[in-house]
């Protein structure tokens, strides 16, 4: 199985935080932390959406959960 399924990357050269979305591959904005990374992303209206068969968590950025 993969390590991580979700789609929250570490820029380790300014060690912030970022989502990728999973259809567009458009980044949100940086977080300090994980965890504000997830709370942030969400009050930017992204979407997470967790994949059964993949068993992994897909990420969706505001224009790409409306379709």
């Amino acid at each position: 199985g993969k390590t991580s399924g979700k789609m929250i990357e570490k820029n380790r050269e300014t060690n912030t935080y970022y989502a990728v979305c999973d259809c567009c591959y458009e980044y949100s904005c940086e977080y300090n932390s994980f965890h504000e990374c997830e709370h942030g992303i969400k009050e930017e209206g992204w979407k997470q959406h967790y994949n059964k068969s993949e068993d992994e968590w897909e990420h969706f950025c505001p224009n790409c959960k409306e379709e």
